[in-house]
């Protein structure tokens, strides 16, 4: 009388296969989202700058001139708009125009670095771009 094996369940192989298509997929995507998960930390930055490029426009509009400033406390009195330090900024200046923040518990290769709010003033208004320090990864640099 012929018995029937009822297999059920995977092979070793095929197991092994699986664990290796998970873990290229994974070598893949780990990178990306690192650079996501920075991106994402470095947006509360670029907010706490972009506020206060928009007071130094006022500033500027108001006054002709662009003032030089250190510190957050020096910022909220002398443009009335409030900036954290701490978290993410260690400090942020404004040296004519440009404001610049030291950043701080974003990931281990930008913290202590340096991005910069430049203005340009040539035709009239002014016109923003962003810029960092050499070390700073060009792919964190905002576009606009």
């Amino acid at each position: 009388m012929p018995t029937s094996l009822n297999k059920k369940g995977f092979t070793l192989i095929e197991l092994l296969i699986v664990m290796a298509i998970i873990a290229v997929l994974a070598s893949i995507a780990i990178p990306i989202y690192r650079v996501y998960y920075e991106k994402a930390k470095l947006t509360e930055v670029i907010n706490s700058m972009g506020t206060v490029a928009s007071s130094l426009q006022h500033y500027y509009q108001d006054c002709g001139n662009f003032p030089s400033i250190n510190g957050g406390v020096a910022i909220k009195n002398t443009l009335g708009v409030g900036v954290l330090l701490g978290d993410r900024i260690t400090n942020m200046q404004i040296l004519n125009g440009t404001i610049i923040a030291t950043l701080n518990n974003i990931s281990p290769k930008i913290d202590g670095e340096q991005i910069m709010l430049v203005p340009d003033t040539t035709g009239g208004g002014i016109n923003w771009s962003w810029d960092a320090t050499p070390g700073f990864p060009k792919v964190l640099i905002p576009k606009r």
